[in-house]
């Protein structure tokens, strides 16, 4: 049975079971922030690979404190429980993913925004387990770790605010093709012209690797984006496929998205805020597929 397969919260959630999720949670964000600080150094990103080590520190310690817990009550934790698949938003796993092969594409800001929301996934882990808690004890336990996240996202928060105000984002939100983005109007037209060069580029690359178009289809979040591709997309270019149309592409999408994230780090109301942050979402998936598409391009290289 998947993740996703599970029905959450299980009932007559025992403290074994609560120790077991908020463990295993907790391993894979250290796992994954110690891979992303890995590649960040590789790369030459110090200042990036410090604040993801630094973050897969915490979630060791966190680890290391269920544990001792645990050893302190003479309590089985149990085998490790996957997070339930509705607790985790596509998008926040997709950055951990992107920022793994392209660490230059994350900023203080984006990163600390991002762990924000991961401890508050955290936070909905445990407040859901404490909801069937079958015991006083199993209740007492999940409710003082879902209070121990929300500690630690509003520590994040004060983090992030700080990254906000010394990045300046007010002032970096050029559009990629003139202009400023300070309202809601004005980031609709922004997203009008990106879409517009986004959808060329992107028939562009479908029409040069028709492959690429089932793969871009399997992603739903995906969907607004492809339907405003010409119906010629789906007709191959003729004569030899143009096999670079894909980095284009992709360097326009990433522009896109770091435009994104900035008018969402600058975002004076809710309404800009939230609409950047589905365009990113849009981004974000969209780099996704195309990584997953030249891994799988490979793959097949190399087998043929």
């Amino acid at each position: 049975m998947s993740a996703k397969d599970q029905v959450f919260p299980p009932p007559e959630v025992e403290i074994g079971d609560i120790l077991a999720y908020a463990a295993s949670f907790g391993e894979w964000l250290a796992a994954r922030y110690a891979r992303v600080a890995e590649r960040a150094r590789s790369a030459g990103r110090e200042e990036t690979a410090g604040l993801f080590a630094e973050l897969a520190a915490r979630a060791r310690d966190g680890v290391e404190r269920l544990r001792r817990y645990a050893r302190e009550q003479g309590i089985e934790a149990g085998a490790p429980r996957p997070l339930p698949g509705d607790l985790l938003e596509e998008d926040l796993r997709h950055s951990l993913e992107l920022w793994e092969r392209r660490p230059e594409l994350a900023t203080p800001y984006r990163v600390l925004a991002v762990a924000v929301r991961l401890q508050d996934t955290l936070f909905r882990l445990c407040a859901g387990l404490g909801g069937t808690a079958a015991t006083t004890e199993a209740r007492e336990l999940a409710e003082r770790l879902a209070r121990e996240a929300l500690a630690e996202a509003a520590d994040l928060r004060g983090r992030r605010r700080a990254a906000f105000h010394a990045a300046r984002p007010e002032q970096a939100t050029d559009v990629p093709f003139g202009g400023r983005v300070r309202s809601a109007p004005e980031l609709a037209q922004a997203a009008e012209r990106i879409d517009r060069e986004l959808a060329r580029r992107l028939e562009a690359a479908c029409r040069a690797q028709p492959e690429l178009l089932s793969r871009l289809r399997d992603d739903p979040v995906l969907a607004p984006l492809l339907a405003s591709l010409a119906a010629a997309v789906e007709t191959p270019a003729a004569g030899e496929p143009d096999r670079e149309t894909v980095e284009p592409l992709r360097a326009f999408a990433e522009r896109a998205f770091e435009f994104y994230d900035r008018v969402f780090a600058g975002a004076e109301s809710e309404d800009v805020m939230l609409e950047a942050q589905e365009r990113e979402r849009v981004c974000l998936a969209l780099l996704h597929a195309l990584d997953a598409f030249a891994a799988g391009a490979v793959s097949r290289s190399k087998a043929g």
